[in-house]
């Protein structure tokens, strides 16, 4: 056997799980001890069986230490009481007694103590033992740590050198110029493409020479530069990004031309070491956009005598009906032949406003209401004095597929107030307001305060032709129109702002 019977003992009762029997084997010695004590006491016989008091004391001392002291105490006492009852008060017996119980004590602390000590050189040998399982488990992990760190290492290298690769591959590839330089300005490296914009027989011919004086020589209006000027040399002191649409670089025979360019900083550990330029030759670009913009103005003329001439083709119909009204007698029919005056002369205000502006595709409808509602009073001879008007829109710019339309519905409505709202010298107000709306759509709102409509009238079927333009013109422009009377008349329409 590996133990001796003792020691696997031992090593039972030391297992914490079976630590509730410790109590138990205490308590069957004890009774033992007393029961040989009264035993022994009673055949005369004072000697033996005090040796039975050892065992438990011993082992309360060792399992308990401090606290089995107080075992060995009560376990004296027990004796002390025995001795004393079944001596019959014998004095020296007494003495001896207590002679015997001064040992037990003592024992108890000696062994309480040794126990105490042992059990601290254990628990350090545990601590020392779990520190070192600690450590190696800690060296454990930093040998894998370490191993994983190598091979994070050697794939960093290989990403590293592939990075490389590509990076050499971009820059070799590159159509635009790219070139590197120090904090000194001086090039550091430049790809194939830029030593061949900069007309140089190889990329070598460039490095180490300064990029301000080499290829930033000045100005484009060919005015001089300091180098401090120079974008290059903002980037390396600011540490930020320059941009440049327009500028000029040198050639290697001395001539300029024009590039764009981006300058980026180079930072390392939050210093600035260097910067990367990429540009490019926009000769062609400036070329075709000077083509361009010929070609617009080309355009812009055309597009302005055609609207001029569309302005004057409707002022001749207009002319056209004026002489025809001449000889209408006819008071109906005369209301018509005006009527499509005033419809076309709207549309011929359209032309003409095109013609002035800048802009031939749009109209600031504020103007151009307020011109249409300004010429519809006049044409119907109605003083301010009598029915005043007012347009409030602000900003509004519409397309002239939306304008035409829209400036025919204000033409018709206002007209039908104009001709039917204010009978008799009746005074009012006519108001014309517009705004775009959080929503996406427009609303244009046309309010009298005339008489309002006959009752009954439907107003979306009305034989009136102009009734039928404005339903027409509103479904062509996918917009909503409705009517109230509140103290005259109200029209709001609704349009898309897409159309």
């Amino acid at each position: 056997m590996k133990y001796g019977i003792s020691q696997q003992i031992h090593q039972y009762l030391e297992n914490p799980s079976r630590e509730k029997i410790k109590p138990v084997i205490l308590a069957i010695l004890t009774i033992i001890a007393l029961v040989l004590t009264y035993i022994s006491l009673d055949a005369g016989i004072e000697i033996v069986f005090t040796h039975f008091f050892y065992i438990p004391i011993i082992l309360a001392a060792y399992w308990y230490r401090f606290r089995g002291i107080g075992y060995a105490i009560l376990l004296s006492g027990f004796y002390l009481v025995a001795d004393y009852l079944l001596t019959n008060g014998n004095i020296p017996a007494l003495f001896a007694a207590i002679g015997r119980v001064i040992m037990f004590i003592s024992i108890a602390i000696v062994i309480a103590i040794l126990s105490e000590m042992i059990s601290r050189q254990k628990q350090a040998i545990l601590e020392k033992n779990s520190q070192l399982q600690e450590s190696n488990r800690v060296l454990e992990e930093k040998e894998k740590q370490l191993q994983l760190n190598l091979q994070k290492l050697a794939d960093s290298e290989r990403n590293l050198f592939s990075s490389r690769e590509q990076l050499r591959l971009i820059l070799e590839s590159s159509a635009e110029g790219i070139f590197g330089i120090d904090r000194k300005g001086c090039i550091t490296f430049i790809n194939p493409s830029g030593s061949l914009i900069l007309e140089y027989k190889k990329p070598l011919d460039l490095i180490g020479r300064n990029a301000g004086e080499l290829v930033h020589p000045g100005n484009p209006d060919g005015s001089l530069r300091d180098l401090q000027d120079c974008s290059f040399f903002k980037t390396l002191h600011a540490g930020t990004t320059q941009m440049c649409d327009h500028d000029l670089f040198r050639h290697g025979d001395g001539t300029t031309f024009p590039v764009a360019f981006c300058s980026a900083p180079i930072i390392r550990d939050g210093t600035v070491e260097g910067a990367v330029i990429s540009f490019e030759d926009i000769t062609d670009r400036l070329n075709l956009l000077d083509q361009l913009k010929s070609s617009l103005k080309e355009k812009e003329s055309l597009l302005k005598e055609i609207h001029h001439r569309v302005k004057n083709n409707l002022q001749i119909v207009i002319s056209l009906l004026n002489m025809q009204s001449r000889y209408i007698t006819d008071a109906k029919l005369l209301d018509v032949i005006q009527e499509s005056q005033s419809r076309v002369r709207m549309m011929a205000s359209v032309h003409e406003r095109l013609y002035r502006s800048g802009d031939f595709s749009h109209i600031d409808m504020e103007d151009y209401l307020r011109f249409l509602t300004t010429n519809l009073f006049r044409s119907y001879g109605f003083p301010q004095s009598q029915v005043t008007s007012s347009v409030n829109i602000r900003g509004l710019v519409l397309d002239i597929n939306t304008a035409i339309p829209l400036g025919l519905i204000c033409n018709e409505l206002i007209s039908n107030s104009l001709k039917y709202a204010f009978p008799d010298g009746r005074h009012g107000e006519i108001a014309v307001t517009a705004e775009s709306r959080p929503i996406g759509d427009i609303m244009l709102t046309i309010r009298d305060t005339g008489i309002g409509m006959p009752e009954g009238i439907d107003w979306k079927n009305a034989d009136s032709l102009g009734l039928k333009l404005v339903n027409l013109f509103t479904d062509q422009l996918n917009g909503q129109i409705s009517m109230r009377q509140d103290g005259g008349t109200t029209w709001e329409i609704i349009i898309p702002r897409s159309t």
